[in-house]
């Protein structure tokens, strides 16, 4: 069996079980960059959290990495 990780990295002051859920939502879009490969390279939603994938690195090459923040208002 393949392993598979999720990396999360949340800056700022996003609260940790917002920013799972921000990424879960994007990741039920399913890949639709690059060809199907990757998951959306960014997802903004109305509460003000942005979700940006990271893009694929050598280091975790069976992995997802994403990074959360709340956009400044």
């Amino acid at each position: 069996m393949q392993k598979r990780r999720v990396n999360i990295q949340v800056l700022g002051g996003a609260e940790l079980s917002t920013a799972v859920e921000r990424v879960a939502s994007a990741m039920a879009q399913g890949r639709i960059s690059g060809e199907g490969k990757y998951y959306c390279w960014a997802s903004t939603f109305t509460d003000g959290i942005i979700v940006v994938t990271r893009g694929p690195g050598k280091r975790f090459v069976n992995s997802d990495s994403f990074i959360v923040y709340e956009e400044k208002r």
